[in-house]
């Protein structure tokens, strides 16, 4: 039913609208046509007879040309409302708004959670950033796990001397020495791969846990 009604909504309001079209077409030839001839012959009239006459047919031309339009426009308007209201369109404009709202919400909301979830990731990022480059300092300050027994353990393999300065370049200059002791050219016949790979191992930890080493050293 509702199809049915609908249909002869769009039909009328095809019709009304090309009524309309051709009347505003009239009134185009209308005014730009036949009124500036009917208001020169007016105007003849008033000097020559005075004459009103044709004024007041201009007026009358003007006023129901322009209620004709009106009544158009009014009947378009009115075959709307009426259908309108056997289609209960007053309700479904609201369900139509309704959803558009919750519509409307649900993006909103989801980008509310994406633009959230972006914030947060730049800040996780931004943290982890922040550890790492404190991540030495962190490690060595939190956790010993036998760090100490080691580096003492790796400074008496260098010779280095734990109770007197320990420097990287100390470190580097020891570890240079042990490095020509398991040379190839020092040891013909002898695969010392394991060896220089073990020795390197040591200077990078000595480097690497210099800075924690002598702090705590310093609080002893």
């Amino acid at each position: 039913m509702k199809i049915l009604i609908r249909i002869i909504q769009f039909m009328l309001n095809e019709i009304v609208e090309i009524f309309s079209s051709v009347w505003i077409f009239l009134m185009g030839i209308g005014f730009y046509v036949i009124l500036p001839i009917l208001t020169f012959f007016a105007f003849l009239a008033l000097i020559i007879g005075k004459n009103w006459n044709g004024f007041i047919g201009i007026l009358l031309f003007t006023f129901i040309a322009c209620a004709v339009f009106g009544i158009i426009k009014f009947i378009q308007v009115f075959l709307n409302f009426i259908l309108g209201f056997f289609l209960n369109e007053s309700e479904e404009n609201k369900k139509i708004y309704k959803e558009y709202k919750q519509w409307y919400e649900s993006v909103r909301n989801q980008e509310y959670e994406r633009r959230k979830r972006t914030q947060e990731e730049y800040q996780r990022q931004q943290h982890n950033k922040q550890n790492n480059s404190n991540s030495r300092f962190n490690y060595k300050s939190t956790n010993d796990n036998g760090i100490i027994q080691k580096f003492e353990k790796y400074l008496d393999f260098l010779g280095i001397d734990k109770n007197g300065e320990i420097t990287d370049r100390i470190i580097h200059k020891a570890f240079l020495k042990k490095m020509k002791v398991v040379h190839p050219d020092k040891n013909i016949g002898k695969d010392t791969t394991a060896q220089a790979q073990e020795i390197k191992a040591m200077e990078d930890f000595l480097k690497e846990q210099l800075e924690y080493y002598l702090m705590q050293k310093e609080k002893k």
